[in-house]
Order: structure tokens, then sequence, then C-alpha cells
């Protein structure tokens, strides 16, 4: 939620203080919760989430349309190829139970 709102920049700035709360909320490990900033950085929806897309689009001269599709391609294959194998790849080693 919070990604949607700010820039993917600024994710772990806001999130890693609140790691430990958000661990023990969740009864996870605090890696595994600093590890999940990492998959939530590639969902991202929008192109103003990560400025250097939008400048790299303005160069190119791609329009904001294209910009926002291929956004929503790269969170669909995130959330649908990246999202499964970082929850196998967490499984693995332990850090998920």
């Amino acid at each position: 939620m919070i990604a949607l709102l700010t820039t993917v920049v600024a994710l772990p700035v806001a999130l890693v203080p609140l790691a430990g709360k958000f661990a023990a909320a969740s009864g996870l490990p605090v890696l595994t919760i600093l590890h999940l900033q990492v998959v939530v950085t590639s969902a991202m929806l929008f192109p103003y989430q990560i400025f250097l897309i939008v400048v790299a689009m303005q160069y190119g001269q791609v329009s904001l349309r294209k910009g926002a599709l291929l956004c929503l391609v790269q969170a669909a294959v995130t959330v649908v190829v990246l999202f499964p194998l970082a929850y196998a790849w967490w499984w693995l080693p332990g850090y998920l139970p």
C-alpha cells in the first residue's frame, strides 16, 4: 500500500524501520520481512513509482499509455512468476513456515 502512494525508491526508507513491528505482528522472521521488499519493488503498477522510468520514457518519447502498459505487464509477471518463486526460495531454507 505504501508503494502505491509513494515512489518505490522511498519504500525501503519507510519499511525498514518498521520491519521489527511487522515481524512481531505477522510472526515471521525479520529477515523474511526485509526480503519481501525486494519482490514488491518489481510489482509497480504506475510509471511514476520509479522516476527513472519516467525520465527514460521522456528521452525515448514513449507515450504514457505504453509506459503504463509496461508497468502492468511487469506487475502481472511479478505476481504470477516471481511471487511463487520467492515463496519457494524462502520456504526451502526455512524463512517461511
